[in-house]
């Protein structure tokens, strides 16, 4: 489904979740949508009475080259001078429609149509317009339109799919996204809905990097990376929100299928890893080296190693505490709040008894941190290497019992216990100092 990680806006808010933590990007968006009731915003004039009635013309030349011949004039008329100056309209119930607006200009044209010209014609008015609504100034437009308009340059291809042919990202669109996020950490020219926006418009061009030249792939790694290393977060972002931004770059950049100069991509996932603030974006992200080639690639204890065991130890030391407050009070039901996450959350959440441990959380770090271990051991130094092994058997059994229905909870409980000491065995953290008893009191 092409819409499957994309974000809608019909009403503030998200549709459809792109990660664990995506929950507090609908937070952000609400806030600006709020924000914006007390705001002038520009909106564009819309023909009512002409343009919008050329509607079923438009998706009558979708489907009939001819008729797009015979009406090209009015087919323009009809998105200049109604679809998308509609899609900057502020009304409550306006707002909600913008997104339909964006669901129109592909599902019922740009995609119905076989017909190269009118989707070369349509991909030209739209990333104009498109452009027009995102750059807009003094006043801006309303930040749900700018994000939608960006959006809709995201999806924007040189050469849609179809008919055998290769989709194709359009050039100047990966440049205007590129643009964005590079613009990202040096003010405040773009809000963070847009730069998210280009984010998601980015994630699905790298998937096509290879029909970009290496000029725009460079472009892209290098405003990706600059954004992943902004460890502040941009415009005063909430800490977790700017954090799941981060890791969406992450997941953009690894599309491009390129450890990068010195390996900086890698890098930047190991910093992701370490920095984060959420326990769960960490292992998501040391989780997207799965997608990075490392054939004969050298890595380090102190960049990738020391990152990640001090990441198993963070999980081992959560879960633990997770298994311990479930032998506690898991039997009455009690509520915690999920580590790395706001909010109480049943340990049976998703499950029919609301006393049942939460076994997802515990699979999705565990297995997250599986993959990343399994990808870079063989670039480690032979002796790391056992170190990773050890690891990855003390998880094992923890990770069998959560995904099976054979272990009870309260024996999942244990084992949990047994891979945190079996864990901190085999990769022990820095020693603590010992206390400078010189300064003890005397009496």
């Amino acid at each position: 489904m092409r819409f499957a990680r994309e974000l809608f806006i019909h009403l503030p808010g998200r549709r459809i979740a792109l990660c664990r933590g995506g929950f507090s990007l609908t937070l952000v968006m609400f806030a600006f949508i709020v924000s914006a009731t007390a705001q002038e915003y520009l909106t564009l004039p819309v023909d009512e009475k002409g343009a919008k009635g050329f509607w079923g013309m438009a998706q009558q030349c979708a489907k009939d080259p001819a008729t797009y011949q015979a009406n090209k004039d009015k087919f323009a008329e009809y998105f200049n001078n109604y679809h998308f100056p509609a899609m900057t309209r502020t009304e409550p119930d306006k707002l909600g429609q913008i997104g339909k607006l964006r669901e129109d200009i592909f599902r019922n044209i740009l995609w119905k149509s076989s017909d190269p010209a009118l989707q070369h014609d349509l991909t030209q008015l739209a990333f104009a317009y498109m452009g027009k609504i995102v750059g807009a100034d003094n006043p801006p437009c309303h930040p749900a339109a700018r994000y939608n308009a960006i959006l809709t340059i995201g999806l924007l291809d040189d050469q849609y799919a179809g008919s055998g042919q290769p989709q194709k990202p359009y050039p100047p669109a990966t440049k205007a996204l590129t643009t964005v996020v590079d613009q990202a950490t040096k003010g405040n020219r773009f809000p963070p809905p847009v730069i998210l926006g280009a984010l998601i418009g980015l994630e699905r061009h790298a998937q096509y990097h290879e029909a970009l030249g290496p000029e725009a792939t460079a472009a892209m790694q290098a405003a990706l990376l600059k954004l992943i290393a902004q460890d502040k977060p941009i415009q005063e972002m909430d800490r977790d929100t700017y954090s799941w931004m981060r890791l969406r770059a992450a997941s953009a950049l690894v599309r491009l299928g390129s450890l990068g100069e010195k390996n900086a991509v890698h890098n930047a996932l190991m910093q992701l890893a370490t920095t984060s603030k959420s326990l769960d974006d960490r292992c998501e992200a040391a989780a997207l080296v799965d997608k990075l080639p490392y054939k004969d690639v050298k890595l380090d204890d102190a960049g990738t190693a020391e990152p990640l065991f001090a990441l198993a130890r963070d999980v081992a030391a959560a879960e633990d505490q997770r298994a311990q407050d479930f032998q506690e009070h898991g039997s009455g039901g009690m509520s915690t709040a999920m580590p790395g996450r706001s909010g109480p959350e049943s340990y049976g959440a998703g499950s029919s008894d609301p006393n049942a441990f939460q076994r997802r959380i515990t699979l999705s770090r565990l297995t997250d941190l599986q993959t990343a271990l399994k990808q870079v051991k063989a670039s480690l130094p032979a002796e790391t290497q056992k170190k990773v092994d050890a690891v990855l058997t003390a998880m094992k059994p923890v990770i069998g019992g959560a995904a099976g229905k054979d272990m009870v909870d309260l024996r999942l409980a244990e084992a949990i216990h047994t891979m945190r000491d079996a864990i901190n065995k085999a990769v022990p953290g820095p020693a603590k100092p010992e206390a400078d008893k010189s300064k003890d009191p005397v009496f």
